[in-house]
């Protein structure tokens, strides 16, 4: 189900935020100031981490459905199976979709010939949508909408991202060894300092593994984290 928000918009400037402060911190420690960037792309790959955390070998599950609250802004299924999204917001862009769907008998119907009635009767809109966008392959109507001028992507699968040309130019994938399932590849940091650019050290701290570290510079001895470990109070990673 979608957020009905523009996430990647707005978190992205939260992001951004973000990462201006470090290169703020970094001028007061250097003198240097550094060129800041990012990339949506990036952000919206972050608000998934989650689910973009891969092992060497992975589960097969069950392909879901992906939808968005917004009706006819919603994914759609191609005659492959595969998805796609569109994002026709004005009405040359929907009449530019109407064109590549070859439905232009919808530019003109009274349900839908301005922004605000196609959000109103989204349903039936998507309705349409639907019967229209399962007649060709996914592969055919990205060549027909970008031909019409309409903004839309492919919808990925967790497998198309990690192979995706954009995403590893962008240094958004990068592989940490874990001591437990081994080679895993991860998300990477979604912007770039020019001076202090940072990196993804490794995987996620095991349960406890860092507890003796933190505990030992609060000035515990090592023989009274031993005695919380017994204790219960504190854990500490299996030998």
């Amino acid at each position: 189900m979608g957020t009905g928000i523009w996430l990647s918009d707005v978190s992205s400037a939260i992001m951004m935020a973000y990462a201006v402060s470090i290169a703020l911190f970094a001028r007061e420690r250097t003198d240097l100031g550094q060129h800041v960037e990012m990339a949506l792309l990036n952000q919206t790959l972050i608000m998934q981490l989650p689910e973009l955390i891969r092992q060497e070998k992975e589960l097969e599950g069950k392909k879901k459905e992906p939808r968005a609250i917004m009706d006819y802004l919603s994914p759609y299924a191609c005659r492959d199976g595969e998805y796609i999204l569109q994002v026709s917001l004005t009405n040359e862009q929907w009449e530019g979709l109407c064109s590549a769907l070859e439905r232009t008998d919808l530019v003109k119907d009274p349900r839908f010939d301005t922004p605000l009635k196609r959000s109103i009767n989204g349903t039936a809109l998507r309705h349409e949508l639907t019967a229209a966008f399962k007649k060709r392959e996914r592969s055919e109507w990205l060549e027909r909408l970008k031909k019409s001028d309409v903004p839309h992507a492919p919808v990925l699968s967790q497998e198309d991202v990690f192979q995706h040309p954009q995403i590893l130019a962008n240094d958004m994938i990068v592989e940490v060894d874990h001591p437990i399932t081994g080679p895993t590849k991860m998300l990477g940091i979604p912007f770039h300092l020019s001076e202090t650019p940072g990196g993804i050290r490794g995987p996620s701290p095991l349960l406890g593994q860092h507890t003796r570290e933190v505990i030992r510079e609060l000035g515990y001895s090592e023989a009274e984290i031993e005695d919380l470990h017994r204790k219960g109070a504190i854990g500490l990673p299996a030998n």
